[in-house]
């Protein structure tokens, strides 16, 4: 019985909280607003005239911000998305994400987007972690970032350094000086290896 009781209070309590207004970019204003469900790029919500469906566009951003992960990764999926040229990918969903692009599928095929290309309000329904991928400098890039300034220290430093910078593995690997002196190549994944010194 104390056990029904307290679900009985925790449910009124729900029940009770009061939801959210709602106003979008055109200005419509909605009260009392409960998400009901998140589909195709669009927010169908109950409120207190009624329903509606209110897609991504008009969505203010702190309304975007306040969504939970699963509900953003709901509103980018089956989305259409207006490129600023005026193109505009129907259905789309992301496949993946890379160094400052956005691989996406669409109703006629795959494509690979600038980042900085989408629409803002698009944007905005990327997770941290989303953001995170798009963000990361690839390990290749890292590699050569790191590479490149200990090359032209050590090249300024002295002529036989210079030589160095032109050796050459077996398989013709160019062998970067880092800067302590050791000796390196840059591998396949873009990694630095070693090179073991003669005893």
């Amino acid at each position: 019985m104390e056990k029904l009781v307290w679900i009985g209070l925790l449910l009124l309590s729900v029940w009770l909280v009061p939801a959210a207004d709602l106003v979008t970019d055109a200005g419509k204003k909605y009260e009392n607003v409960e998400i009901r469900k998140i589909a195709a790029g669009c927010v169908q919500i109950r409120h207190k005239g009624g329903e509606a469906t209110i897609a991504l566009e008009e969505l203010p951003e702190n309304f975007i911000a306040a969504l939970s992960i699963r509900q953003r990764y709901a509103l980018q999926s089956l989305v259409d998305i207006k490129m600023p040229d005026g193109k505009v990918y129907y259905k789309t969903s992301i496949k993946s994400l890379g160094s400052g692009f956005v691989f996406i599928t669409h109703l006629h095929g795959n494509d690979k987007i600038p980042f900085k290309d989408l629409p803002r309000k698009y944007l905005a329904t990327f997770t941290r972690r989303q953001l995170e991928a798009v963000n990361k400098v690839p390990e290749k890039k890292k590699a050569s970032a790191a590479a490149a300034p200990a090359d032209s220290k050590n090249a300024a430093a002295t002529p036989a350094s210079a030589a160095v910078q032109d050796e050459k593995t077996a398989d013709g690997r160019k062998i970067y000086t880092g800067p302590r002196g050791g000796k390196y190549y840059i591998n396949d994944a873009g990694r630095k290896v070693y090179l073991r010194k003669n005893k």
